[in-house]
């Protein structure tokens, strides 16, 4: 936003005016003075009384509680076209409870009280759009928000001209969609696209656009609800500060060679303003060879959110990895949605996790974050890789296939189980398809999780080794001895958390389905039931009975996470011992039955969501 931007300009800019003529935007603004918040500057002290309704044009503000200890606790967030103070006006209170201070650098519109009053009697338009941006905020505040709100002005910087004409068809499905777009770009290829506003943002004389021209011509955009502006890096490298501020998102599109560029480029411009990263997300453009992403160390830092997008597809047929998934997810954060989907534990009957992807797939429902316990990281992490669920179930059936010698001795499952795990053959079976990549490579973000014993904690993991990610998180207690590394010794992730959805939650999620093949279990332990009599009862063996508590605990402690789930999908694999791996085609077809059985639900809870994005 320029340094120098007038109230005018900025009005025209925000939600709150959409709608209102000319004459009227005028009136507003005639009363408007422009504030600027640097980073952590106070705008309003508890309880300071209000004397002017504030409108939010750029950056971010935060309203916080002190509590109990000088502890303050954040309650409350006003990003770009919200507003601070209007219900205290229309009630007349004498002030809010809560400080709010600038989160990011923040440019806002002050309306004297009795401005503003006034203002809000003679444009009931105005007081409507104002009372539409309360109820988000109120309801964000109060209970979360389920959508989020979608920005109006989103940027996509370029870092190599490989990769431009990948905002047509972002652009095409947006439009598709019934949104009004107002599209500025350095390309004619893309200002050929049919919208409802367009802008060539090089002028006549070869240059780029001013910023405060700009600003001009797109504040009379009214009939405008979503402002894309696409251009290359080196067009807007001066700019870049500007840009950003002004905008909501600013996604930086890179393939695998111009990366290390990208971190570099943000890695400065960060310096000046930290904060900002919450408005930065990369989108990498991967090759058909590269079925993960290259590592990028530090990318991290300087992104809230790294996409990867395979944008001639994918060599590995996967619905993981082709341009359909990578653009559903970058429409998914346009429109402020983001779907989890949380994988429990419960070792071979994790194998139903299958026929759930399965169902997701044919279904046209891209996930956007997978999360996964024990048997939930040992199929989400293969998938979240590129592989497809058909060629995940014939996979662990092959590779988990006992031999001659187990399929004769009594209890031969368990007993393969348990050497699997004595004798580490987990891993080699893993690498095989998993090779030496790390979870930030995967095109499909990805969190498991696992329990140290020593702080007596869950332990998430996002980043590092993929195929040790598996062996913590299915590590089970009494059969394995722990993994200890880097002061942590780590089991099991379903001793504390077996249905992971509140993960799927800390990771963005705004909607979550799980799939929890714990609910359903069968009342038979060795061949014994309830009504078995006493004299016919057996003792089962030490494995057999650390399995079924296993089972019984499983059962009794997936509420924790899963409580946080919007749909939980529940297959009946109660006839499913944990062992039977050899059995994973029935078992990921229980899976197949219970996800379409749900689907129906699922999908109406969607298009509730957006009708367009999920018709």
């Amino acid at each position: 936003m320029n340094e120098n931007s007038s109230p005018l300009a900025l009005l025209q800019l925000h939600l709150s005016t959409r709608g209102l003529s000319e004459d009227a935007i005028a009136s507003i603004a005639k009363e408007c003075e422009v504030v600027r918040c640097a980073e952590s500057e106070v705008l309003l002290q508890p309880n300071q009384p209000i004397d002017a309704l504030y409108l939010v044009c750029t950056g971010q503000l935060v309203g916080t509680i002190a509590m109990p200890g000088g502890v303050e606790k954040s309650v409350s967030f006003a990003t770009r076209d919200d507003q601070i103070g209007i219900l205290a006006i229309l009630q007349e209170s004498d002030g809010l409870q809560a400080k709010v201070t600038a989160d990011q650098p923040s440019i806002l519109l002050r309306v004297p009280r009795e401005a503003a009053v006034r203002l809000l009697e003679e444009h009931p338009l105005w007081t409507r759009n104002l009372m539409r941006i309360l109820g988000p905020q109120m309801r964000n505040t109060l209970i979360g928000a389920r959508n989020r709100q979608r920005k109006r002005l989103v940027s996509f910087i370029h870092m190599s001209p490989k990769t431009c004409a990948m905002t047509i068809p972002l652009v095409e499905q947006l439009t598709s969609f019934g949104e009004q777009v107002g599209l500025i770009s350095d390309r004619q290829e893309t200002l050929a696209l049919e919208t409802t506003r367009s802008l060539n943002s090089v002028g006549s004389d070869g240059k780029f656009m001013p910023t405060h021209e700009f600003q001009k011509i797109v504040g009379g955009w009214s009939d405008v609800e979503r402002i894309v502006f696409d251009c290359q890096y080196q067009s807007a490298a001066d700019r870049l500060f500007d840009l950003i501020v002004a905008c909501g998102t600013v996604y930086f599109v890179c393939d695998s060679k111009s990366t290390e560029n990208v971190i570099s480029v943000l890695r400065e411009f960060l310096k000046q303003s930290p904060t900002l990263v919450e408005k930065i997300c990369v989108i990498r453009v991967l090759n058909r060879d590269e079925q993960v992403a290259p590592l990028a160390p530090g990318l991290s830092d300087v992104c809230t959110k790294d996409f990867k997008y395979h944008w001639d597809g994918c060599n590995q047929e996967s619905i993981v990895c082709t341009q359909y998934a990578g653009q559903r997810r970058i429409l998914h954060h346009l429109r402020g949605v983001s779907v989890g989907l949380a994988l429990g534990g419960g070792a071979a009957r994790g194998m139903a996790h299958l026929g759930v992807l399965q169902v997701m797939d044919e279904a046209g429902i891209s996930i956007d974050c997978l999360t996964g316990t024990s048997a939930g990281a040992l199929t989400g992490i293969p998938f979240a890789a590129g592989y497809t669920a058909d060629f995940l179930v014939n996979a662990f059936a092959t590779d988990l296939q006992p031999g001659w010698p187990y399929t004769w001795l009594p209890y031969g499952d368990s007993i393969y189980v348990l050497a699997k795990y004595r004798f580490g053959g987990w891993d080699p079976m893993l690498r095989v398809y998993l090779n030496d990549w790390k979870l930030e490579q995967l095109p499909l973000q990805f969190a498991s999780v696992t329990v140290d014993l020593i702080s007596a904690a869950p332990v998430v993991r996002t980043t590092g080794d993929a195929t040790t990610a598996v062996l913590e998180s299915i590590n089970l207690p009494g059969i394995a001895r722990p993994i200890c590394a880097d002061g942590k010794a780590l089991v099991d992730g379903g001793v504390l958390d077996n249905l992971p959805a509140d993960i799927a939650i800390n990771l963005g999620a705004n909607f979550v389905i799980a799939s929890d093949v714990s609910a359903k279990i069968c009342f038979e332990f060795g061949g014994m039931n309830s009504d078995t009599p006493t004299e016919k009862m057996k003792r089962p063996s030490g494995t057999a009975s650390l399995i079924r508590m296993r089972t019984v605990q499983d059962r009794s402690i997936r509420a924790i996470g899963g409580s946080h789930a919007d749909i939980t999908i529940e297959p009946d694999i109660s006839t499913v011992q944990l062992t039977d791996f050899k059995i994973a085609g029935e078992t990921a077809k229980l899976g197949r039955t219970a996800a379409e059985e749900v689907l129906p639900q699922l999908k109406s809870v969607l298009h509730e969501m957006d009708p367009q994005l999920f018709p």
